[in-house]
């Protein structure tokens, strides 16, 4: 008897290798990753998109209220959800209501590192009236030049057609 226990253990531990080496190829293959919802995060949930303008996920956000394995639980004012977690979508910081935008670490990045642009918050400024453009170019209020005009073949009616006696144009003239 306790040959056969350990063929069965030899067995169950061979088969158990074997499944995990598969379930590992499978989710490498469909390039899953795990999930990184913690309590207290920020989150927007999917909705069912009634039509092209409704967005794929409700603009007002959630917090994680429970997390489960995938099983997340989110709540808003008195409405509380409990999805998976792949209908959740983690809002970062500077997408939080009432957060500033540009933060001074930033500010001071762009200060050392002019490359980097101005902040999101600066719109590019208009030329200055003293700024002519090119005297060549043409004006908004012009229209294009027009190009020469290309050859075009002299249409003629097919030999046996030449006694055919074309209607005379409608209307206009």
């Amino acid at each position: 008897m306790t040959t056969k226990r350990v063929q069965d253990a030899e067995l169950l531990s061979h088969d158990t290798a074997k499944k995990n080496k598969q379930a590992a190829y499978a989710n490498e293959k469909r390039k899953t990753s795990k999930h990184s919802l913690l309590p207290e995060d920020m989150v927007l949930a999917k909705q069912h998109s009634g039509d092209k303008f409704s967005p794929p996920y409700d603009p007002i956000p959630y917090k994680v209220v429970s997390v489960n394995g995938s099983q997340v639980t989110a709540e808003r004012s008195e409405k509380s959800i409990t999805r998976n977690s792949s209908f959740f979508k983690k809002l970062h910081e500077d997408h939080l209501p009432g957060s500033e935008s540009d933060s001074e670490q930033d500010r001071q990045e762009r200060e050392t590192n002019p490359s980097l642009g101005p902040p999101p918050s600066i719109k590019r400024q208009p030329l200055s009236p003293s700024v002519q453009p090119h005297p060549n170019s043409p004006t908004r209020n012009e229209p294009p030049p027009e190009s020469p005009k290309r050859p075009s073949r002299t249409v003629r009616l097919p030999g046996h057609l030449k006694d055919f006696v074309p209607p005379p144009p409608r209307g206009g003239m």
